[in-house]
């Protein structure tokens, strides 16, 4: 076990933790969560599909409540506790301390193996029948998304961990694991001011295909350093940047395996007829939680980053409120720690677990000091 507070952050962890043969599993595309904030989210990422949410890593945690109290919390003893905490977005208590339990990394390589999907039924079936034992990661980047005979047509990222240890892997982790606050040089906004210059739609998507036909050139079984596979843009650090003025809006929407096809390609439509194409379109597999606030099930999860530059409110609220809809209509639900303008009633219905959360919030803050705008939004737990 390694027991940690909660502001280390996941690079800390891995830094540690893969020189000697382990990893923790769940992690998202972030190597600078802190491990309170992975747990109260109950983050998700690449190998999520068998390995299980973040959460999966925690044998136990130590919180606060609001009235002061100490708890020590595990999923053998207090399992509805700990499963409300993670996951929970901190609405129960301040997370203080995490005793993780670390999985076997046998090196601290990937060897990738990917293949490209020629639409969104390909995909699926493409994702649903991955095998563990023969790969353990895994997601999809879409090349198509406008609607035709080909939208879904996609790229399929396979991976498992390189059998073999090399020392030059190992020493090279520290600092490739760090925070960058330079591109090429140049600080981050000079980079991103230069790149938005001539970076468009249109550009951006060529860009990424010709980077995508020399990733396929080389992919398979081609090794790669961890870090440079599990989180690609520690080189590109300020990305954001890229969609000022207006910013961007990180959709995360779910759908059961027997709605997946048909959710996604009515979720493309809603972004194409309000002129937001999405720029990055990944699609992720998922299993069950135990946690009832987990972003989790049986089936796959789309992200779509669509820019917002000259998108009024009025037509931003009605494309989220529509895109809210079709989740909703395909028995699916949104990502509630990266869906800030999603309301109770959508969250009720996505969410039926968070019920059984909030009378735990009663009993443990009855005061209700613990609240945030999100809570407020999404439960009602302003005093």
């Amino acid at each position: 076990d390694l027991v940690c507070g909660a502001g280390t952050t996941v690079a800390d962890v891995l830094a540690l933790a893969l020189p000697a043969g382990w990893r923790t599993v769940g992690m998202s595309g972030s190597a600078f969560d802190t491990i309170g904030g992975a747990l109260s989210s109950n983050t998700h990422g690449k190998d999520t599909w068998w390995a299980g949410n973040f959460a999966e890593n925690v044998a136990g945690f130590r919180m606060l409540t609001a009235t002061g109290e100490a708890l020590e919390v595990d999923r053998e003893t207090r399992p509805e506790l700990f499963h409300a905490v993670t996951g929970g977005l901190g609405l129960l208590g301040v997370v203080v301390e995490v005793r993780l339990q670390l999985t076997p990394a046998p090196s601290a390589a990937i060897e990738r193996d990917d293949e490209r999907c020629a639409d969104l039924d390909g995909l699926v079936a493409a994702m649903r029948g991955l095998d563990p034992a023969s790969r353990e990661l895994c997601y999809a980047e879409i090349e198509q998304v406008a609607p035709g005979s080909s939208q879904g047509r996609a790229i399929l990222h396979r991976g498992r961990f390189a059998p073999d240890t090399r020392a030059a892997e190992v020493a090279a982790l520290p600092g490739a694991l760090q925070r960058r606050d330079r591109i090429l040089g140049l600080s981050e906004s000079a980079f991103w001011g230069l790149a938005r210059r001539g970076w468009t739609p249109t550009t951006f998507r060529l860009m990424g295909r010709l980077a995508r036909r020399a990733y396929l050139a080389g992919a398979v079984g081609r090794r790669v350093p961890f870090p440079t596979y599990w989180y690609p843009q520690l080189k590109t650090p300020g990305i954001s940047r890229l969609f000022l003025p207006g910013g961007a809006l990180e959709l995360h929407a779910f759908a059961p395996w027997d709605r997946a096809a048909d959710a996604f390609r009515e979720l493309l439509a809603v972004l194409d007829e309000a002129g937001r194409a999405p720029w990055l379109c990944v699609v992720r597999r998922h299993r069950r939680s135990p946690s009832p606030l987990t972003f989790a099930g049986d089936g796959l999860s789309m992200t779509s980053i669509v820019p917002c530059t000259g998108l009024s409110d009025v037509a931003r609220t009605s494309l989220l409120e529509r895109f809210a809809a079709a989740v909703l209509r395909h028995e699916g639900r949104l990502y509630l720690t990266k869906s800030p303008w999603t309301g109770a009633t959508t969250a009720a219905r996505m969410y039926p677990g968070a019920a059984g959360v909030l009378a735990l919030k009663r009993e443990l803050d009855p005061q209700g000091l613990l609240a945030s705008q999100a809570s407020d939004r999404l439960f009602g737990t302003g005093r």
